[in-house]
């Protein structure tokens, strides 16, 4: 199941927080009487938040995300779709107003090999990548990642994709998918919609998919993970650490996140060391 953000526009939908707070509600199977109970408010109250006929005051958005335990991320999610955080937009790199971005990325990125690193949107589409992310994607993908359509959720659980290395795979799957319905509902986004509908349909994704990522975003806002990768070499476990580009989590500039693979132990593969210097490696989102 996934949560329908789109709809024409009606006292029902047009509140993103409204949206997103039925979203919370339905993932903890609540009604509106249980989540009224919860925050201490009437459920007419709760009904109108729900409808876009009222709106939260910050200290009941605090007590909503301390009851459901949505951690700093589903809480500021909650701020920005009532409007007490800036609306961020996804980062185009190659619009005219963005070159410094880019050029910032491009170092960036170069100065994390030998560790595969990439930046992707808030959707999770991959927009540049470093020589190092070629090389291990190439390495234990093959050609599923060598086109310039790229998204990490959809490396992740598609049969052909990291999930193979992956015991856990279906946790992390759950997490990220929690993220992505959140940006469909703050965006009103078609695109990631879709894009939710095509992860949930996927084998091996489970049904309870929403309540268990709700779980995990719980820990805290910091989205460090360790993932053990069991291949043919020796198994090591590898972080996955997801940067936000800017100032703060919440900017009001175009946002990116910088996704960086980096082994526990800081040694890098061997395989990886000689990759300055391998002319060989070419990829459409490869930009130096």
């Amino acid at each position: 199941m996934t949560f329908n953000v789109r709809g024409p526009v009606s006292a029902e939908n047009s509140s993103h927080f409204g949206r997103l707070l039925r979203f919370w509600r339905a993932t903890f199977d609540l009604s509106q009487e249980d989540l009224a109970g919860l925050v201490d408010v009437s459920v007419r109250h709760l009904s109108f938040l729900e409808t876009g006929k009222a709106h939260p005051s910050r200290m009941l958005i605090d007590r909503i995300a301390r009851e459901l335990k949505l951690g700093r991320r589903g809480a500021g999610n909650l701020l920005q779709a009532a409007g007490y955080l800036p609306a961020v937009e996804v980062a185009d790199l190659d619009s005219p107003g963005n070159e410094e971005v880019r050029r910032g990325l491009v170092a960036t990125l170069r100065c994390f090999d030998p560790f595969p690193a990439a930046a992707i949107d808030p959707f999770a589409n991959v927009k540049m990548v470093n020589r190092a992310w070629v090389h291990a994607h190439r390495e234990m993908l093959g050609e599923a990642v060598m086109g310039d359509d790229i998204n990490t959720i959809r490396l992740l659980v598609a049969e052909n994709g990291w999930r193979r290395y992956m015991p856990d795979w279906a946790n992390a799957a759950c997490l990220y998918l929690v993220i992505l319905q959140q940006e469909a509902i703050l965006r009103d986004s078609a695109e990631a919609q879709r894009l939710l509908d095509e992860m949930v349909a996927m084998e091996g994704i489970p049904h309870d998919w929403a309540r268990r990522g709700a779980g995990a975003t719980s820990d805290g806002h910091n989205h460090d993970q360790r993932r053990r990768a069991t291949t043919a070499r020796p198994a090591r476990t590898y972080i996955n650490v997801h940067h936000t580009v800017g100032s703060t989590p919440y900017v009001s500039e175009p946002r990116l996140i910088l996704h960086a693979i980096l082994p526990e132990d800081g040694i890098p593969d061997r395989s990886l060391e000689t990759l300055t210097s391998d002319r060989s490696l070419s990829h459409p989102l490869l930009a130096y």
